[in-house]
């Protein structure tokens, strides 16, 4: 390129230094001027063409450039992938040469271990005969064992039966009774508490004396005095709890006590006759037969009661209990009807009352059939009898003497206790040692004193 660049700028050169005195024209300068005229625009436009030519080849070296650096990445790439491949290559050859190996060392493992099927095949044979002849005096064995398990099951059995009357291992501890009861009793309170007030938010409650009492006020005050105590019961009905519940909330608990207390200490619930009749019998065993005899009579009894189960069971003591509760408010002279009282208790209330039926049912099994050691029992004290402070806790803090000379009367239990009975000696030379556990609480009469 550089060689024809210099010819251009020659051949230029030469043009341009050629005289006006080799020409033969007859006006020399005249001549000259038009030679050298057209001589310059040969030489621009031979400049002009020659700029072009070198635009066109500097862009045709920057096309080829780039092509070669291109070409060159694509060398380089391919060089990459040459020793890859070749690496890859190698690593092949040398997995090929492992496989191969591990090929003829399987072989021999595996002719090695024909030969030892085989030695285990002769072996298996000779075991074949020795096994036929170990079941025939496997056999003769069997017989001779049948007959001393038949023996065995005899004996186990008649000793089972007096290791369940002898054994008084507890299943659950008094501890647990105890903080069982505790709660149960919390729950009660709060139960009440809560209800009392919820009742007066749902329903309406006459704050005037009635002169004629409906007939389904007066059945209610009837089943409830049953339960609670004919005092309280008209109280209820005296009483003007519009502004203050306190003496619904002390009703509704006395009754949650006393009938929770009739389930957890019942054989069979509702069932009166059965109760008395196995209480009776009961009294029998207890009074001639020792601790551990009498407790596990008593838990197997329990345990083998035909019952419903659990769940129907709550749902009974459920609709026993909120119809309980319909009476004690309608005693308290609500004046909603008392099918729109226990479909409002059922709706609010159902489920708490579940839960302390299921409570009640767990302290229940605890004491009947959990502990044969000694005998726990459940009580509640009774309306109008003399609060003595050894044996009872008064709830409302009423027990302080107000100028009385006579000694406090109990109107109505709270909270439920428990004692503990145990027998010493044997069943001809005994005694009954007891022990208190958790004092009951009650409230007094006083408590209607404070309410003016």
């Amino acid at each position: 390129m550089m060689t024809a660049i210099t010819e251009f700028l020659k051949s230029g050169s030469e043009g341009a230094s050629a005289g006006p005195n080799q020409s033969g024209d007859v006006n020399p300068r005249s001549d000259a001027h038009e030679d050298t005229s057209t001589q310059g625009q040969e030489q621009v436009q031979r400049k002009t063409q020659y700029i072009s030519w070198v635009h066109r080849l500097r862009g045709e070296n920057g096309r080829l450039l780039k092509k070669n650096g291109r070409l060159f990445e694509e060398n380089s790439k391919l060089w990459d992938v040459r020793e890859q491949l070749e690496a890859d290559l190698a690593n092949e050859r040398g997995k090929n040469k492992a496989l191969s190996v591990d090929v003829k060392e399987t072989k021999t493992s595996l002719q090695k271990a024909h030969a030892h099927i085989h030695v285990l095949k002769s072996d298996a044979n000779r075991r074949a005969q020795e096994h036929e002849a170990k079941l025939a005096e496997l056999a003769t064995t069997k017989k001779k064992f049948d007959e001393l398990s038949s023996l065995l099951d005899s004996r186990t059995s008649e000793l089972r039966g007096a290791q369940s009357f002898l054994s008084t291992a507890d299943a659950v501890t008094g501890t647990h009774i105890i903080d069982s009861l505790k709660r149960f009793n919390n729950d009660i309170m709060q139960a009440a508490a809560y209800l009392s007030e919820e009742v007066l938010v749902q329903f309406r409650f006459d704050d005037r004396s009635e002169r004629v009492i409906s007939e389904d006020r007066r059945l209610a005050l009837q089943s409830s005095a049953k339960v609670i105590g004919p005092k309280l019961a008209s109280y209820l009905l005296a009483k003007n709890h519009k502004d203050d519940p306190i003496l619904i909330q002390i009703a509704l608990q006395s009754f949650l006590a006393t009938k929770f207390h009739l389930i957890m200490t019942s054989w069979a619930a509702g069932k009166g006759t059965i109760n008395s009749f196995l209480n009776a019998i009961y009294e029998r065993v207890r009074a001639t037969e020792v601790q551990a005899v009498s407790a596990k009579w008593k838990a197997l009894t329990r345990a083998n009661l035909p019952q419903p189960d659990d769940a129907q069971r709550i749902e009974s003591i459920v609709d026993m209990v909120i119809g309980g509760l319909c009476h004690i408010i309608l005693a308290a002279k609500c004046t909603a009807s008392i099918g729109d009282i226990k479909s409002t208790l059922k709706a609010r209330f159902a489920h708490r009352v579940a839960l302390m039926a299921k409570m009640a049912l767990e302290i229940s099994k605890n004491i009947a059939e959990d502990v044969t050691s000694c005998e726990y029992e459940v009580f509640a004290i009774q309306s109008g009898c003399a609060f003595k402070a050894e044996e009872m806790d008064d709830a409302y803090g009423d027990s302080q003497p107000r100028h009385r000379t006579a000694p406090p009367v109990v109107l109505c239990p709270t909270d439920l206790g428990i004692m503990q009975r145990t027998k010493v000696g044997d069943a001809k030379d005994s005694r009954r040692d007891t022990k208190m556990l958790l004092k009951p609480k009650v409230a007094l009469e006083s408590v209607i004193e404070v309410m003016g």
